[in-house]
């Protein structure tokens, strides 16, 4: 049987937790999404193993990863 002091340890864990998760800054978020996108659902990766620079190979793959971000993230 849990005791009571275990229960309040857990309730105040989740409490610290719902709150951090309040204060995620959106702009993080979306570079977040973007490199997701960019390493996941591009060639992105192959382009940097075929010896293209990491600019020249975000510009081939930008317009993709802007499609699919705004879908996933919404319009903002």
């Amino acid at each position: 049987m849990t005791g009571t002091s275990e229960i309040k340890v857990f309730i105040s864990s989740r409490e610290g937790r719902s709150a951090a998760a309040k204060s995620f800054d959106g702009a993080a978020i979306d570079l977040a999404v973007r490199a997701h996108i960019r390493h996941t659902e591009t060639r992105y990766d192959s382009l940097l193993a075929g010896g293209a620079d990491r600019h020249e190979a975000r510009q081939l793959v930008g317009s993709v990863v802007d499609a699919m971000a705004a879908r996933w993230l919404g319009e903002r």
